[in-house]
């Protein structure tokens, strides 16, 4: 969709629905118009940030088609804020280097050779350190860019779409800017790399990256093209074992912090013990309980306290070995964190009446 076009339909419709508003219609009622008005809302955001990474022109279109079927599969839980542009630049530029990996170049074949697909820089080299230093930006000054030098929209377009006024969108614009031209200048690129140019969407790209989500979504894999479902099973898998593990980790802590009771604050006042009272002799500390994944190892020394804890003096501490339980980067390893061991472990330390040693 061209810049004026784009131009006159706001004018018509200044109440265009958010990101986050299309996303709910497709998640609720598998809306295919709205997902269409969405891939052609960011297909020239996605497709810029494949070619930054992939240099054939049919590569970076099937990799873009599998952003927007991982967009369509997460469609609950994608663009939250109310835009989506952030989620697609980081998900565009994973799915595009996955692609550039599995893309072995055959000998005798001549790549430099071969027709280059329109490019919105003029250095290759130059476009990819931009879309390397825009990664290292905070979302709050990411969004701005991406939306008004890659989708080609007005300060006031970008701010109706993030839903902040039009003055904050200039702030935030001004001081990426300086962080991107620090960034650039230490790699010996200039600013000047940053130009509000968007990608030509072909026509039929966007219908046919609806159509494909709706079957997608449905589990009816038949119309999508196997390099573009690869893509994107592989996406959504990792983005399932990060959930997962993020998930577990939580848990764990929350585990931990129930089962030992997290000493924080200040300690009772000390009670004076006469001369004369003969102590019982310490009773030795539990012994350390290892899994395969795992080990729950006591903190029994003034020592340990001090270097590894503050104010939080817990009584024992557990190890996870996060490469074991992702040996398999779909999904996580539940049988290798046996939770039964770590669950016996753990209640070895539950805490007695008294100081917490």
């Amino acid at each position: 969709m061209s810049r004026p076009v784009r131009r006159i339909l706001a004018a018509l419709a200044p109440d265009e629905p958010t990101d986050a508003e299309l996303l709910s219609r497709f998640a609720t009622s598998r809306d295919g118009g709205a997902f269409e008005l969405l891939v052609w809302r960011h297909a020239g955001l996605v497709l810029r940030t494949c070619r930054g990474v992939l240099r054939d022109h049919h590569a970076a279109e099937d990799a873009a088609q599998a952003v927007f079927l991982a967009l369509a599969r997460q469609a609950g839980s994608a663009g939250r804020d109310g835009n989506v542009s952030g989620w697609l630049f980081r998900v565009a530029r994973r799915v595009a280097a996955r692609s550039a990996r599995k893309r072995p170049v055959a000998p005798g074949i001549d790549l430099d050779g071969r027709p280059a697909p329109p490019s919105v820089g003029s250095d290759p080299e130059a476009e990819q350190a931009l879309h390397e230093e825009l990664t290292r930006l905070p979302e709050r000054y990411r969004a701005p860019v991406l939306l008004c030098f890659f989708e080609g929209l007005t300060h006031a377009e970008a701010a109706r779409r993030m839903g902040v006024p039009t003055g904050t969108v200039a702030g935030r614009m001004a001081r990426a800017k300086d962080r991107l031209a620090a960034g650039l200048t230490r790699r010996g690129v200039s600013l000047g790399v940053l130009t509000p140019a968007v990608v030509a969407v072909p026509p039929s790209f966007a219908a046919a990256a609806s159509r494909a989500a709706v079957a997608f979504v449905g589990r009816n894999y038949a119309g999508v093209p196997p390099p573009v479902l690869e893509l994107a099973k592989r996406e959504i898998g990792m983005a399932f074992t990060r959930r997962a593990l993020s998930l577990c980790a939580v848990a764990s802590a929350v585990c931990v912090s129930l089962t030992f009771g997290l000493r924080t604050g200040a300690q009772p006042p000390a009670v004076p013990v006469p001369v004369a009272q003969v102590q019982d002799p310490a009773e030795p500390p539990p012994s350390v309980v290892a899994g395969k994944t795992f080990a729950v190892v006591g903190v029994t020394t003034e020592l340990q306290r001090k270097h590894l804890f503050r104010d939080v003096v817990p009584a024992a501490v557990v190890y996870m070995d996060g490469s074991a339980l992702l040996r398999n980067p779909k999904a996580l390893d539940l049988e290798a964190l046996d939770f039964p061991r770590l669950q016996d472990g753990l209640m070895r330390y539950r805490v007695k009446k008294g100081p917490n040693t």
